[in-house]
């Protein structure tokens, strides 16, 4: 069992700043994709999940980016 409890997606932490996981067990990087923003790497964690912390407000759009060659809303 992982030292981490996560929720897949986005979860708002305060009114600037969201957190993001995604569970990708067979990808090596995930990254955050935000329109017109630079892509912001994910950190990986024990049994394939990737997370982070950025600013970013609730509503706001993004997608991740898997492996540099899939994007998933």
């Amino acid at each position: 069992m992982s030292a981490f409890t996560y929720r897949h997606g986005a979860q708002p932490l305060d009114a600037e700043r969201t957190r993001f996981a995604l569970w990708a067990p067979d990808a090596t990087r995930v990254a955050l994709e935000r329109p017109e923003e630079p892509a912001l790497p994910m950190q990986a964690h024990a049994d394939g999940w990737f997370e982070l912390a950025a600013p970013c407000p609730a509503g706001s759009l993004y997608r991740f980016r898997i492996d540099d060659r899939l994007s998933v809303p």
